[in-house]
């Protein structure tokens, strides 16, 4: 076993080896609202989507389509202004983009409006630091800060619902013990198993702490933090794949002379990292803040250091190979001057001009410097940046933030402004190329809780537009600001309906703000506004999509999917007359449905009643079969059929096995179950399914269980329907009633099944090897309706049920009754429907008239004699009644037409009167 066990980890490393990291070489569109499908090309994707764990920043999208290349995902609501990262889980490495994605808005501002009056929540003391992130996977961002002063890490989960931030959105707060003075703080995913970790630098324990996520849906947990050695005084740390092998590196910044990497070397569920790698920087510095970016297109991430006591940052450019990190992986740091005592910076391409460029926050200089890129030749030195350019702030400017505020596609500016309270907005205004005094609008001002430290911006309550929250370091809690400007909200209300072909479907949608506008799934194509929508008639058997969004003006939300399930009709019943269909005043006719007899064959177990059918090699099915009928049993274990000797057995079992289906093979001498029961006493569907080893059990044609490995044999024995062949036990007699038994040679689709379930299938339908409809009502033997001479000879007189309660073939007439034929007295539209399992009616009608009765005609002597000529005499078209008392004389010939003749008294007719009564007409 310990062979095995070392043999096995030689491969897992063989295969860890070989493994290449996910690679994002473009996404398109490279922005878009929330919903927006975006197309990520690159290499080492995994093929099946649900391998695939890919995040828009702080929440996780939803992957759609995915091959080697290709990901098709969608923009996640509370997508945030960072990377695009993908996880291929079967390899457990991670590739991101070397951009984030934009996400815009329709409709939005910059005003003192455009943020809602803040919402506190507790943290504990002196939070210096925050990160946003979806700990539990459910989709909203939580919050984490870190807590200088109470040596714990604050973590607050998201409840908040659309559209609304209150005191009720964010969990109560469960701290978490640190080391000394916590004071940087970063989320990633470090292990690979698709669940962002928490990484904690504690200032004065020079160490800093991993907090494995163990977290699910709904509840956030960690596994015991793990401690690693840093630098003197760690202050910041950034997480980040450097050295280009899909795992994210640890670099921290320190309050001493040098900057440290950690290389990762974490596998799935463990974190551990390699020594740290210490990277000059100028002597006398305090380093407070760290980042990355690809500042020069060489698609490996640069760092940035901030440098408070020197007024400048450094950045350091990656030279480092796949799967190293050592002292020659950076090259040595390139200063650039910023403003006084800067505290941190933020990375973005401010300018549009597709480099990205540093804002820092100058704590004493109360501005932000902005750096421009400059790079042309993908070398970063003296002249990789323009000179700074310094935008005013509040008072002690302690940290900056880049996110597209009002969706405009354009990234907006942030300031933190401790000293006033604060947090205020710079709309950016900049064109390609250039960042001066007219690159941003006037700053809008938003108030904060006292002693504003840091600023996280995402979506937190669902409507698909930033939010701001800030943590305080004196008043202990963290400010939320919602985006209060009146956009297009999400539409809510939606439904999936489920209709019958050739219906209409009502699609319905509610909008908290704007109205619902429908829309072509495939075309986008416009096509009502308001709610409902009621769609044309929709004829075709598949499920038919539809798409809403809420459109106020310029602003609209992100679309949601509407699914119109369409379900097939059953075949139409063919009405007949026997006789006229015109009837007359105490007359009748005797209309019929085209389903003829509907019995069933009633088998009683104590006198071993069944049904023999001789050996075919039809039944000898190798991979693949199906078989179905209805039945209605009581509580014994009931033999539903069984070919030869047990070469396969089908039966119900109710002693012991909960009423399950079984099904036995003597070539693997075992049984296999239902997952579900088969309820006694009540007409039931049941169903098997065999293809290539594979048995699914059906229950109303709903999957009860699925067995692979499973094998059947051939032989030359009979198939009985209703016992056991008395090879080894003549028992296990069904017990109740069965109608409709199918036996197919092959593996029939459930939409196939579904659609015949309660009708009859038609004779010559592909793959039918054997049909007993058990219809005969009278006699000894059952015919196999399918022609192919498969008949049932039956045994111990199981007696028919005549007619049957089976819902096969139940027709209801218009007049309530469910017979299959009945007898129409009065004149009107009688209709007979079928309805299928889906329970999608077709009706046919047949119009019975009612004939009208004519007028009598009386012929009297004198004045209707007739002596010669030929004379034709009716009664209102053959329909009436003759009564005659008139003379017929001489040569005349006289032929009396009508219903009813009546010669009275006086009538007289010498020569050539005929009399003739015609069939029909009421009188």
């Amino acid at each position: 076993m310990k062979t095995l066990f070392c043999v096995l980890l030689t491969l897992l490393n063989v295969v860890s080896l070989q493994a290449q990291k996910p690679t994002i070489t473009t996404f398109a569109p490279a922005s878009g609202a929330v919903g927006t499908s975006v197309t990520i090309s690159g290499i080492y994707f995994d093929a099946m989507p649900i391998q695939n764990t890919v995040y828009f920043g702080a929440t996780r999208a939803a992957v759609t389509a995915a091959s080697t290349t290709s990901l098709t995902v969608t923009v996640p609501a509370g997508a945030t202004f960072q990377p695009i990262t993908v996880l291929n889980l079967t390899t457990g490495l991670t590739g991101s983009s070397a951009k984030p994605f934009n996400v815009t808005y329709a409709g939005g501002s910059i005003a003192a409006s455009s943020f809602e009056t803040k919402v506190d929540f507790a943290a504990s003391t002196e939070a210096l630091n925050m990160a946003m992130g979806d700990l539990d996977g459910d989709g909203k961002s939580d919050l984490v800060t870190v807590n200088f002063s109470a040596n714990t890490m604050s973590v607050l989960r998201n409840t908040a619902t659309v559209g609304s931030i209150n005191t009720g959105s964010f969990a109560e707060k469960v701290d978490y013990s640190t080391n000394t003075n916590p004071r940087g703080l970063a989320i990633g995913d470090i292990d690979g198993d698709g669940k962002p970790e928490v990484v904690v630098t504690n200032f004065n324990s020079n160490n800093l702490s991993v907090y494995r996520n163990t977290s699910t849906i709904g509840t956030i947990s960690f596994a015991t933090k793990i401690d690693f050695t840093t630098g003197t005084g760690p202050r910041s740390v950034n997480i980040a794949d450097f050295d280009v092998d899909g795992k994210p590196e640890l670099a921290i910044a320190h309050s001493g002379n040098v900057m440290s990497v950690l290389r990762n070397t974490s596998t799935y569920g463990s974190i551990s990292f390699e020594a740290r790698v210490d990277f000059a920087l100028t002597p006398g510095n305090s380093s407070n803040y760290i980042g990355s970016g690809d500042f020069d297109g060489d698609g490996k991430l640069d760092i940035v250091v901030c440098n408070n006591g020197l007024s400048n940052i450094s950045v350091f450019k990656n030279t480092s190979t796949p799967g190293t990190i050592n002292t020659n992986s950076f090259a040595a740091k390139v200063d650039f001057a910023v403003g006084a005592l800067p505290f941190g910076f933020s990375i973005g391409d401010i300018d549009g001009d597709n480099k990205i460029d540093i804002a820092a926050a100058n704590f004493t200089g109360n501005s932000m410097s902005i750096l421009r890129n400059t790079i042309t030749n993908g070398t970063i030195d003296a002249n990789s940046f323009a000179a700074k350019f310094d935008i005013a702030t509040g008072t002690a400017c302690s940290a900056t933030n880049l996110a597209d505020i009002d969706g405009d596609g354009k990234l907006d500016l942030l300031s933190v402004n401790l000293g006033t309270n604060s947090v205020s907005i710079y709309r950016n205004t900049a064109t390609i190329g250039d960042i001066n005094s007219n690159s941003f609008a006037a700053k809008v001002d938003f108030t904060t809780a006292t002693g504003p430290r840091y600023v996280c911006i995402g979506d937190l309550d669902g409507d698909n537009r930033p939010d701001l929250s800030v943590t305080t370091e004196t008043s202990n809690v963290v400010s939320v600001l919602r985006y209060a400007f009146s956009v297009a909200s999400v539409p809510t209300g939606t439904s999936n309906p489920t209709i019958c072909a050739g219906s209409t479907a009502s699609l319905s949608a509610t909008c908290n703000v704007g109205t619902p506008n429908w829309y072509n799934f495939y075309t986008n194509a416009f096509l009502s506004a308001g709610s409902p929508y009621i769609t044309p008639v929709l004829s075709t058997p598949i499920p038919t999509i539809y798409k809403v969004r809420c459109e106020q003006g310029a602003s609209v939300s992100s679309f949601v999917n509407v699914f119109v399930l369409v379900n097939p009709i059953p075949n139409a019943l063919n009405v007949t007359a026997n006789g006229p269909t015109t009837i007359c005043s105490g007359g009748s006719v005797t209309l019929n449905s085209n389903i003829g007899n509907n019995n069933a064959l009633n088998f009683v177990k104590t006198s071993s009643q069944y049904v023999t059918v001789p050996h075919s090699t039809s039944f000898n099915f190798g991979t693949a079969f199906m078989m179905e009928a209805w039945v209605n049993y009581s509580g014994v274990n009931s033999t539903i059929l069984d070919k030869g000797n047990y070469s396969h057995l089908w039966s119900l079992n109710a002693n012991g096995n909960a009423n399950k289906m079984g099904f036995f093979t003597l070539s693997t001498g075992t049984w296999v179950y239902s997952t579900g029961s088969v309820p006694e006493n009540t007409w039931t569907h049941v169903a098997i399914s065999f293809d290539n080893g594979t048995l699914t059990f059906y229950i109303n044609g709903v999957s009860s269980g699925v067995h692979t490995g499973v094998t059947i044999a051939q032989d030359n024995q009979p198939l009985n329907i209703g016992r056991q062949q008395p090879t080894f036990c003549a028992c296990n007699h069904f017990n109740g009633a069965m109608d409709e038994l199918r036996i197919w040679n092959y593996a029939r689709a459930e939409g196939e099944m579904l659609y015949w379930l309660n009708q009859s299938v038609p004779i010559g339908i592909y793959g039918l090897v054997a049909y007993y409809k058990f219809d005969e009502g009278t006699g000894t033997t059952t015919a196999d309706a399918t022609g192919n001479g498969n008949n049932g000879t039956l045994v111990n007189n199981p007696t028919w049920q005549v007619p049957t309660t089976s819902p096969v073939n139940a027709v209801l007439w218009s007049n309530g009754a469910t017979t299959p034929s009945i007898v129409a007295t009065t004149a009107g539209t009688y209709s007979a429907t079928l309805t299928n399992v889906y329970g999608c009616p077709n009706p046919s009608s047949i119009v019975v008239s009612a004939g009208s009765n004519a007028a009598a005609v009386n012929l009297a002597s004198p004045a209707d004699d007739y002596a010669t000529g030929a004379i034709l005499k009716t009664a209102s078209s053959m329909n009436g009644k003759i009564t005659a008392t008139n003379k017929v004389t001489g040569t005349a010939n006289v032929n009396y037409r009508a219903k009813s003749i009546e010669l009275t008294n006086g009538f007289r007719a010498d020569n050539g009167a005929v009399f003739s009564a015609a069939v029909g007409g009421c009188n």
